[in-house]
């Protein structure tokens, strides 16, 4: 009887060593600010389009992971309906962590790190959030519920040039006024 019992809670505590679990990604039903847009926020003609032209990925990481340690969980997604995503259920390692919503436009690269490598491309990414997965004989639920409400919605534009660059930009015109102003005097 004692081994009986031991092999029992020595099954159930391996289950639940393995932690894994599922959560749903997608964010069918999202409030307007849990939505995709293109270009521009809360702007109902600006939501990401249907279809495949925009993709989007999910990543994650252990709790209080930073976000450059996050990795991508399974493949990519399309929009269903403007701004709303559907990339089906993905199996996450632990019952709870960090995630991330990164989305691009699909010319531009098969993974979001392809897109991002090409300036021209239009690239966005929801905050990190925290989001609790379901347990594997459960239905997985959307990151909206699996996150009690933390997963935000997010842009697709062409990034913003850096401070850098600007300021690199910005002495390279003054150069070439100052020199056409100085041949101009000759």
């Amino acid at each position: 009887m004692r081994t009986s019992l031991a092999l029992v809670v020595a099954f159930f505590l391996s289950a639940n060593a393995l932690g894994q679990g599922r959560i749903g990604f997608w964010n069918i039903g999202a409030s307007p600010e849990q939505k995709v847009y293109i270009d521009e926020w809360l702007n109902p003609s600006a939501l990401a389009p249907g279809g495949a032209q925009f993709l989007v990925a999910l990543y994650f990481g252990p709790p209080g992971a930073d976000e450059s340690a996050l990795t991508q969980l399974g493949g990519t997604g399309g929009f269903s309906f403007p701004g709303v995503f559907f990339g089906g259920t993905r199996t996450v390692p632990d019952y709870v962590g960090v995630f991330q919503v990164k989305g691009w436009e699909a010319a531009f690269g098969s993974t979001y790190e392809e897109a991002k490598a090409n300036p021209a491309a239009r690239v966005g990414q929801s905050p990190v959030f925290t989001a609790y997965a379901s347990f594997p004989t459960e239905p997985a639920y959307s990151l909206i519920e699996h996150s009690q409400g933390e997963f935000r919605g997010f842009v697709i534009a062409v990034p913003e040039p850096s401070s850098g660059m600007l300021l690199f930009a910005g002495i390279v015109t003054s150069a070439l006024v100052f020199r056409r102003k100085l041949f101009a005097r000759e």
